[in-house]
């Protein structure tokens, strides 16, 4: 694992918490 840089992955948790951020506002 590269705990290096950023990762697809991390862009897509943080759309996925901001949508539950929104859903949840």
């Amino acid at each position: 694992l590269e705990l290096d840089g950023r990762h697809p992955a991390d862009e897509i948790l943080q759309a996925s918490l901001r949508a539950i951020h929104a859903a949840l506002s």
